[in-house]
């Protein structure tokens, strides 16, 4: 049985051999047809006039992207050929000339004019050269469109430089901690930027800022931050400024205050105070309390029962 499968193989391998080799690879109408059709097999065999030709390489693209593998290498460094090609299919820069990957015009297009979606993916495939290149990664993490996984592709050299990670998370773009190699994670000077995108990036930070009590205090204590005491360390959570400064914030924090301190009816009142404030359900603030504290009728004048 072991020696029957090869023997099949061979004979499936040779029938398809010989039923491409009927075609007439210089045939740009039929060639692309069978490309329309998933006939692959016929793309080692395609005329040099076919992978010469713009026009078919880039219908042929269309339909099968990795056609352009097989394309003349006088296309794959054709710059206005590519520029377009990438606008279309923005993987095909893999398959592009080292000097068209080096091209900041050619992967700043792949990335953001392709016609799916701005593609972070494509950055992968540029030259190393360019990955390494501050200015033009810092430009393209400017755009806020694109995810933090951005950072996975950019050059070790950058992911470890302090001075471009302080200019990557500034305005607004703090988000990108998500994707930082873990030591900026608990790098305070990093994090402090950071954490003005959004207080909430806590969760993304490392166990030493998340414990940092100054920082934390200042997180949390934000308009509409309060919540973000969910991602600080359980001591935190039971550390009575740091749990005020947070229901100030917002009374939905109180999920996530230290049992020891929802029993205290003090700060059950202030988080009443805040609750009122903001206008929620009273509902969901007695979800939030002991049952003993739901009928406080200092906690009911509060919210107006």
């Amino acid at each position: 049985m072991k020696k029957l499968i090869p023997a099949i193989l061979l004979t499936f391998l040779v029938s398809i051999s010989s039923q491409a080799k009927s075609f007439d690879y210089g045939d740009k109408a039929s060639m692309l047809t069978e490309i329309q059709a998933y006939n692959i097999a016929i793309l080692p065999h395609l005329g040099d006039n076919l992978k010469q030709d713009k026009d078919f390489m880039f219908k042929a693209v269309e339909a099968f992207a990795p056609s352009l593998k097989h394309a003349d290498s006088s296309l794959l460094s054709d710059k206005a050929f590519m520029l377009k090609l990438v606008v279309e299919e923005p993987g095909s820069l893999s398959y592009a000339a080292d000097s068209l990957k080096k091209d900041k015009d050619v992967v700043w297009t792949a990335i953001f004019k392709n016609k799916h979606y701005e593609n972070e993916h494509a950055l992968k495939n540029a030259h190393p050269s360019l990955l390494k290149d501050k200015e033009f990664i810092l430009d393209i993490l400017r755009n806020l469109d694109l995810p933090a996984s951005t950072l996975k592709y950019i050059d070790k050299s950058l992911q470890n430089d302090k001075n471009f990670i302080l200019e990557a998370v500034k305005d607004d773009r703090g988000f990108l901690m998500m994707g930082m190699p873990s030591k900026w994670k608990n790098d305070l000077d990093v994090c402090k930027v950071a954490i003005k995108t959004s207080s909430h990036l806590l969760s993304y930070m490392g166990k030493d800022i998340q414990g940092n009590r100054a920082f934390v205090l200042k997180a949390v204590a934000r308009k509409e931050s309060g919540e973000a005491l969910e991602h600080v360390s359980d001591a935190l959570k039971k550390d009575r400024e740091v749990v005020l400064a947070a229901l100030q914030s917002s009374s939905l924090a109180l999920k996530f205050v230290d049992p020891s301190l929802k029993s205290d009816k003090s700060i059950l009142l202030i988080a009443a105070q805040t609750h009122a404030r903001d206008k929620f359900k009273n509902e969901l603030f007695f979800e939030m309390i002991e049952p003993k504290f739901r009928e406080d009728k200092d906690i009911l004048a509060i919210l107006g029962k």
